[in-house]
């Protein structure tokens, strides 16, 4: 079955696929996620970027506080798409805007 859906969608015939508005929004999410995963694998950074969440557990810090901090310019930051990311070593350098 899954072969003939593959031949349909490769002869270019149309198909209807319904989802809930949940579903939907899961499914995005997923594949925004897959593509930041695989667009992460081609970018050369000098280390690897460290997540939003990674991020708050290394400063401590709220996520709401992170977007403060990044609003502001004191934290450095790099996205690909709509995900956040990280690079540890801005990160030190950044930390004395934490100061107070």
């Amino acid at each position: 079955m899954l072969d003939e859906f593959i031949e349909s969608v490769k002869s270019g015939a149309n198909i209807e696929i319904k989802f809930s508005p949940d579903q939907f929004i899961d499914i995005a999410q997923k594949i925004a996620n897959y593509t930041a995963a695989r667009i992460l694998e081609n970018v050369h950074f000098d280390e690897k970027p460290i997540s939003e969440k990674q991020a708050c557990n290394i400063l401590s810090k709220s996520r709401q506080s992170l977007a403060k901090y990044r609003k502001s310019g004191k934290l450095r930051y790099h996205t690909i798409g709509r995900e956040i990311y990280y690079l540890q070593s801005e990160i030190n350098e950044d930390m004395k805007n934490f100061r107070g």
